[in-house]
């Protein structure tokens, strides 16, 4: 038979498992690649806006979709609607020496932008972002 005291927290935690929640989070989390950057809203559609904040040309690809790789020059921006969901986009510059940084953003009407800049030559970089079917936002 249980103890009191251990029962009543049972019972507790049974009817409100939120007791439980750690805020901050638990101090076995590691930041990397396997946490989601942003979420969107996986219920409606999604929008892309690929924003090329460098001095070189970028070419952009959907992993699920055949089709010849679309160049972004210096400054402009291009937009994908109704992304097929997961959705891997590989974003890459002319000049393989060159490593890209990401930051991503989403705004209330489900629009994910892009953010692409310029890292150091032979520096790694990201290259890849992935709209999982879950709503979370990865960046590899």
């Amino acid at each position: 038979m249980l103890q009191p005291a251990i029962a009543t927290v049972l019972l507790l935690n049974v009817m409100n498992p939120m007791l439980l929640a750690q805020n901050p989070p638990a101090s076995t989390f590691q930041p990397g690649f396997w946490q989601p950057r942003a979420r969107f809203n996986p219920g409606t559609p999604v929008r892309l806006k690929i924003l090329n904040r460098t001095d070189s040309t970028l070419e952009y690809e959907l992993s699920a979709q055949k089709v010849t790789p679309r160049p972004i020059l210096p400054g402009n921006e291009s937009a994908l609607g109704n992304l097929p969901l997961p959705a891997y986009v590989f974003i890459y510059p002319n000049d393989a020496t060159i490593g890209l940084k990401y930051t991503v953003s989403v705004t209330s009407d489900n629009v994910v932008t892009l953010s692409v800049e310029k890292l150091g030559r032979n520096t790694p970089g990201d290259t890849t972002l992935n709209l999982h079917a879950t709503g979370a936002i990865y960046i590899y």
